[in-house]
């Protein structure tokens, strides 16, 4: 009786575990990084490009279809925003002409600007990246390339210079052509450009302007408001403190778009959503907040190499024998980010961390503060940099810079010498032949 009993329980055991489904975690590696997610961990994202990135290095964290062909709609301005700063001083005075204004297709985003009306750089940036205005975009392309067409070819060797390797842009606005798309890898190369400009950054995390009347516009005050939501207090659904600024973008074709920037415990992050969903409405944003509050959650930044700390001493050359070894101090820290799951802490002496150092300078007089070298830390394929600066003052050797005075001072001398000598010898024989 026991052995059938047993018998029926192990066929229960038997029967249960192959009803019911394995549940065993699914992982994948997502390319770009040596790290492991579990499997498409933002599901509940719609949009059909996504990638979160950290901001400094351009480390990959999350990527969703980031290489596939789509169009950018408005955060082209971001490329235009690039090329007006690399090109202009922001007082420059512009002229807003006929063509500028007209060919900004009727239902598109305008600031109201007039034709022959005078603006500087530094206004035509703030309504062209705030309230993502047309005409602006158009107005300054024409002031930088001469016209549209030559902006946009000056756009084109731009983006190939920042790395990208899948765009090509027609307009400096976004306006939608089919020959006119990017991809959301390639926006992460002028995203990380476009906010290591301060004035750019100051300006996508700016959330009103008001444009000054001109002699050509007397009418009611322009005064615009950012399309970012992120950035919008009274907006609490969407608003997000850590959030540092961004981009937004819409078209028919490209639907949804925004590009944001996040800053928070030493972290600062990209979040690049495209092609949500047109139907809801701010969908966008809270794609982006959920992005970034998946990567401060589970990333942190691991110290290898802390500012004002000694790496190493070196020899100086031609130093006073007090000051021939210096110390070469870290100008600044060298963070490495890296998931909290993993156990292992990173340090410069950890073996998957390759250290490169390079020295320019190690001849005296040095200045205490004064940049001597450069020191790199490759982690995963990405690489950490820091310049190395001197410690303290390098005096010049005394003794050196005398005997050297000695030295020449006696070569002056013996040719002296020996040019009197040689005219002696000349008049003697004179004499004698004469």
């Amino acid at each position: 009786m026991k052995k059938k009993i047993t018998y029926l329980i192990f066929i229960m055991v038997l029967i249960i575990s192959l009803a019911v489904p394995n549940f065993s975690i699914a992982e994948n590696i997502i390319e770009g990084t040596n790290t492991t997610e579990k499997k498409d961990i933002f599901s509940d994202i719609e949009a059909p490009n996504l990638l979160l990135a950290e901001t400094s290095t351009g480390k990959i964290l999350y990527e969703r279809d980031a290489e596939k062909r789509i169009f950018p709609a408005s955060i082209t301005k971001l490329m235009t925003a690039i090329l007006v700063v690399e090109n202009c001083e922001l007082d420059e005075i512009v002229t807003v002409s006929e063509n500028a204004v007209k060919s900004v297709p009727p239902g598109y985003v305008n600031a109201n600007l007039q034709v022959g009306e005078e603006l500087t750089v530094e206004d035509l940036l703030y309504v062209m990246l705030i309230p993502s205005a047309n005409d602006a975009a158009n107005v300054l392309a024409e002031h930088v390339g001469g016209s549209i067409e030559s902006f946009a070819t000056m756009m084109n060797t731009r983006a190939k210079e920042l790395g990208c390797t899948g765009t090509n842009f027609t307009n400096p606005s976004g306006l939608h052509e089919e020959t006119h798309y990017t991809t959301a890898k390639d926006l992460l190369c002028i995203a990380r450009e476009a906010i290591s400009k301060s004035l750019i950054q100051k300006i996508v995390g700016t959330t009103t302007y008001t444009l000054t009347n001109t002699e050509k516009y007397t009418g009611t005050q322009r005064k615009f408001t950012s399309t970012n939501y992120m950035k919008q207090q009274n907006l609490s659904k969407y608003y997000c403190d850590y959030c540092i600024g961004g981009k937004t973008g819409y078209t028919g074709e490209a639907k949804n778009c925004v590009v944001e920037f996040a800053k928070k415990d030493g972290i600062e992050l990209t979040a690049i959503v495209m092609g949500e969903n047109a139907t809801v409405k701010g969908k966008k944003f809270l794609d982006a907040k959920e992005m970034f509050d998946y990567a401060f959650k589970n990333y942190k930044n691991e110290v290898v190499a802390t500012k004002n700390e000694k790496y190493e001493s070196v020899k100086i050359n031609n130093a006073t024998k007090e000051t021939a070894m210096l110390d070469a101090l870290y100008e600044n820290d060298v963070k490495i980010l890296k998931e909290k799951s993993t156990q292992t802490d990173i340090d410069k002496d950890n073996e998957e961390v390759k250290e490169t150092v390079e020295y320019y300078n190690l001849k005296a007089p040095i200045k205490q503060g004064e940049k001597i070298g450069n020191i790199k830390y490759e982690y995963e394929g990405i690489s950490y940099s820091t310049d190395l600066i001197a410690g303290a003052d390098v005096e010049e050797s005394v003794v050196l810079e005398n005997l050297l005075k000695i030295l020449i001072l006696a070569l002056i001398i013996y040719i002296i010498y020996s040019l009197k000598k040689s005219k002696k010898k000349v008049r003697k024989h004179g004499k004698k032949y004469k």
